[in-house]
């Protein structure tokens, strides 16, 4: 895992390829980085979840355990 960010301008920087996978609170997209052509896994929260608590705990939980790997 390279970073984590919120990215503001994603689509310049970034194309979506495909979808794969859907949660309850995110989708998960295989990207392509423009400049590079690098790619990457990125996943997607949507911003009118991200507020709750529960979608905070899970995601600090999910990233707890990324950074183990």
């Amino acid at each position: 895992i390279l970073k984590y960010v919120v990215q503001i301008n994603f689509d310049e920087e970034f194309k979506l390829v495909e979808k794969i996978g859907e949660g309850s609170f995110a989708k998960v997209y295989v990207a392509k980085k423009k400049t590079t052509g690098k790619i990457y896994a990125v996943k997607i929260i949507r911003k009118h979840d991200s507020n709750s608590m529960a979608t905070l705990e899970s995601v600090k939980q999910e990233k707890a355990a990324l950074e183990e790997c």
